[in-house]
């Protein structure tokens, strides 16, 4: 062991280690072993054999025609080996420890270019340069065991520690190969390698292993150990290779290389003493062939003999297709009409504006439909077709969350109002559920729905239970006469009438008939086919067809039709036509509120929603009357029958029925003279209370009872 110095480590312990001594270290020299020297030899004999010409003739080769070829594309490697080189940690103190192998790994990039003279041959030539870096790792322990005593643990600790030597080095490469192919598909090559270095870092370092809490003076488990052998990279490199590779077609004139190949290195890879390494590699090559077309021998054509034999000729095969619409009559003509009816069937449902609670209650109601968000955007009016107007007020929520979500700009006032048995604050609450089930559903802003609490009312807390429960409401109000407008629903009545197409096929068939087909065509869609094994066609050459309505295409066009004939020897002769589609379309929109037989027109209007104990309608009614007036005629018979509801007695009921059916037949004289119509009658009717049409169980079919009937009959 050299003379010891003092190392501090952290934690208050002193350790002994040698101090490193620089020696010089034996020239770099070269030896050749012997067991490389059959290795050459065969290399030497493959390459000589792959460019030597051959020494058969021609005559005698199975091939004459065959061309050199060019292979050349790039190539990567990655290495895994060992390495091997006897020397000490520090230089002239062999009691510190010597470095004996490392493990070395390296990665290769290139490219790679291969010849071969002759196609036929099995020996070929390849030449690889490439870029490589490679690294190797030395690592030894001390050869004392390192104890040390923790003067503040009271206690000895075993030191473990190692020496390593890291070496990396970058390099460019040139590999000769002599290849052989023993089978289709597969290459074992032989050669050597040549390297230039372009540089190399050599660092020794001394690590501390365990345990975890210790380090050197300067806290780190790691060092460079400066004084350590100085090591340069040798400039050259030689070595044997072998390799064994599949040859796989890839692409067009593309071929695909993995391989497997052993490298050694016989000159050392530093100056200073003897390192030598061997690897196993694997890696990937992609050829592209670029060998010149060979030739096409050309074989002179010999013309047949001219034939002299007289044709034969082909039996006669002729066919022909008219099409023509037909009239009502029957008779041709050159289109063909569709007469389409369309009857839209319009109905108006008074909207009631407000919707109704149950008592002590603030969740919507059931009885009011509500929808998941996922079917916001596939609601639509069409949906609420044929539904009376007790069901439409119950989908009155999505009604109006529909048209908010149309009208961006509207604004809407919710007034919640409480029966007197009720908290005031109950109302605010229900209020604000309903502009949560708009916001959450229909994505209405909130701050387009304004919250209000309606007047507290006079009604007695002993007030009748239906009296109570019409104070438990939210009405809607708007500056936008949209959002709260009765509802108007259409649905369309079609009445298609078909036409009719004439087929008049003609067909010579000298060789006999075999089969005949009618193919009709709308575009590219076939409506209709039509041959002989139908035992509908028969064998009648002449017969009508009837389009149906989910044949044809709604954007018309033209038909087509396309007739093949196949006769006994096999011959087909096909022939087409095509007749212009058109249609007639006669569109009548009926109110639901208006019947006609024959000159006679009904037209009953209904009103709706009239306030408790109320006999004057809202501005909505003064609107309907004078829509209706401009639907009467001169001469006109009209009866206005007054409904309410059943809260009351029935000489109440009867008498505020009177005074609303007096009330719609004063604004409907007032607009039919504004018109100039002064020779209409009108009759009115006192109904009473009748809950026949609408339930009086629920507040809302208590409000649908409150209105009147306008039954308005006349000439057209």
């Amino acid at each position: 062991m050299a003379s010891k110095g003092k190392l501090y480590l952290r934690g208050i312990i002193v350790l002994p280690v040698p101090s490193a001594i620089v020696t010089a270290s034996a020239p770099p020299h070269f030896h050749f072993p012997k067991w490389l020297s059959p290795l050459w030899l065969a290399i030497a004999v493959l390459v000589i054999g792959t460019i030597a010409p051959s020494p058969l003739p021609a005559q005698q080769h199975p091939d004459t025609t065959a061309h050199p070829s060019f292979l050349i594309g790039p190539f990567g490697s990655y290495l895994l080996g060992a390495q091997t080189g006897t020397f000490q940690v520090f230089a002239g103190s062999p009691g510190c420890g010597t470095f004996d192998g490392a493990q070395r790994t390296a990665t290769m990039f290139g490219i790679a270019a291969t010849y071969r003279r002759d196609t036929s041959h099995h020996l070929s030539v390849t030449a690889r340069a490439s870029w490589g870096r490679a690294e190797a790792t030395y690592a030894t322990a001390p050869l004392e065991d390192q104890r040390l005593f923790d003067t503040v643990a009271q206690q000895v600790i075993e030191l473990q520690r190692e020496y390593r030597l890291t070496a990396t080095t970058t390099q460019l490469s040139l590999d000769l190969l002599a290849d052989y192919q023993p089978m289709p598909g597969l290459l074992v090559s032989a050669g050597a390698w040549f390297s230039y270095r372009l540089g190399g870092t050599f660092q020794q370092t001394d690590n501390i292993l365990a345990p975890a809490d210790r380090s050197f003076n300067d806290g780190e488990r790691q060092r460079n150990m400066a004084q350590g052998q100085l090591l340069t990279a040798a400039s050259f490199g030689l070595g044997p290779v072998l390799r064994v590779a599949a040859d796989l077609p890839f692409a067009k004139r593309m071929r695909l290389q993995p391989e497997l190949a052993a490298r050694a290195e016989v000159v050392s890879g530093v100056q200073e003493m003897g390192w030598y390494g061997i690897s196993g590699a694997a890696g990937l090559t992609l050829m592209f062939d670029l060998s010149p077309a060979p030739d096409t021998p050309t074989t002179p054509i010999t013309p047949p003999p001219p034939d002299t034999t007289q044709p034969v000729r082909a039996p006669v095969l002729q066919a022909s297709l008219k099409i023509s619409g037909m009239d009502e009559a029957g008779k041709p003509s050159p289109q063909a009409w569709i007469n389409v009816r369309e009857v839209i069937q319009r109905t108006t449902t008074p909207f009631l504006p407000s919707i109704f609670f149950d008592s002590a209650e603030t969740g919507l109601p059931k009885r009011y439909l509500q929808i998941p968000k996922a079917q916001a955007d596939t609601f639509t009016i069409s949906l609420l077709v044929g539904k009376g107007a007790l069901e439409l007020h119950q989908q009155g929520l999505n009604v109006l969350g529909l048209r908010m979500r149309n009208d961006p700009t509207s604004r809407l006032v919710l007034i919640a109002s409480a029966s007197p048995n009720e908290p005031a604050a109950i109302g605010q609450e229900r209020a604000n559920n309903v502009r949560e089930y708009l916001t959450s559903v229909w994505g209405v802003s909130p701050r387009r729905v304004q919250l209000r609490t309606a007047p507290a009312t006079s009604l007695p807390l002993d007030a009748a239970s239906d009296q109570q429960a019409e104070l438990r409401n939210v009405t809607f109000a708007s500056t936008s006469p949209l959002l709260t407008a009765s509802l108007t629903t259409e649905q369309l009545v079609r009445d298609f009438n078909p036409p009719r197409i004439n087929l008049s096929p003609t067909w010579e068939a000298e060789a006999g008939l075999r089969r005949w087909e009618i193919r009709m065509m709308q575009g590219n869609h076939t409506v209709a086919n039509f041959s002989s094994d139908d035992s509908a066609a028969g064998s009648s050459k002449n017969f009508a067809w009837q389009i149906q309505e989910q044949q044809i295409d709604s954007s018309l066009g033209s038909i087509s039709a396309q007739l093949t004939v196949v006769d006994s020897a096999g011959q087909s002769v096909t022939a087409t036509d095509s007749i212009l589609l058109k249609m007639r379309r006669d569109t009548t929109v009926i109110e639901t509120s208006s019947v006609q037989q024959g000159k006679l027109e009904r037209i009953t209007q209904m009103l709706v929603g009239f306030d408790y104990r109320a006999a004057q309608g809202s501005s909505d009614h003064q609107r309907l009357i004078r829509e209706l007036s401009e639907r009467v005629a001169p001469g006109a018979a009209i009866t206005i029958t007054g409904y309410t509801d059943r809260i009351g007695d029935d000489r109440a009921n009867q008498q505020l029925s009177r005074e609303r059916a007096e009330y719609a037949a004063g604004l409907l004289r007032q607009f039919l003279t504004q018109r100039g119509i002064s020779n209409a009658t009108i009759t009115t009717i006192a109904a009473g209370a009748q809950t026949s049409r609408f339930p009086n169980n629920l507040p809302e079919g208590r409000i649908l009872s409150r209105g009147t009937v306008v039954v308005v009959e006349q000439e057209r």
